[in-house]
């Protein structure tokens, strides 16, 4: 499995939009959000110099986005298409980036819906809960803590 990460482009946001609208469906369906705001929603934050295309053997299955704020690195998406789902992508994916942020000195957090299955990854990869609100948990990796990094460029 050769995961890489490459940089977006604008017209990468309708192959975003479609994975990020799928991969929400149980969330606005839970949350009971308004279905139709969410993707003006995403078209409002998703910036092309933040996001990153999730590929794997050079075809495109996710994307994330980052910014860096302070002292850390804040994961605000990470969405793979469901057949790219629980194969081990978004962990080498998520051990990248905390590569990354620790070669900046920097904590990793993200805030993700605290019924999210991936919240179990993430504290298997150390990140913990720093505050919860809104059916939400904050979350965050202190810079130093081990565990094993893959090797992402992009």
């Amino acid at each position: 499995m050769h995961i890489a990460l490459r940089p977006a482009q604008a017209s990468d946001f309708d192959f975003c939009a479609a994975i990020y609208m799928a991969a929400l469906e149980w969330v606005i369906t839970a949350m009971n959000l308004d279905r139709d705001m969410q993707l003006p929603t995403l078209r409002k934050t998703w910036a092309a110099p933040d996001v990153r295309i999730i590929t794997e053997g050079g075809k495109d299955v996710g994307w994330l986005q980052t910014t860096t704020r302070d002292d850390a690195v804040y994961l605000s998406q990470i969405h793979l298409a469901a057949d790219h789902q629980k194969r081990g992508i978004g962990r080498k994916v998520l051990e990248g980036l905390i590569g990354e942020a620790e070669t900046q000195g920097k904590g990793l957090a993200l805030s993700v819906v605290t019924t999210n299955p991936a919240v179990r990854l993430y504290k298997r990869l150390g990140f913990y809960v720093l505050h919860e609100a809104e059916g939400n948990y904050l979350m965050r990796r202190a810079p130093g803590v081990a565990t094993p990094l893959a090797n992402l460029r992009g």
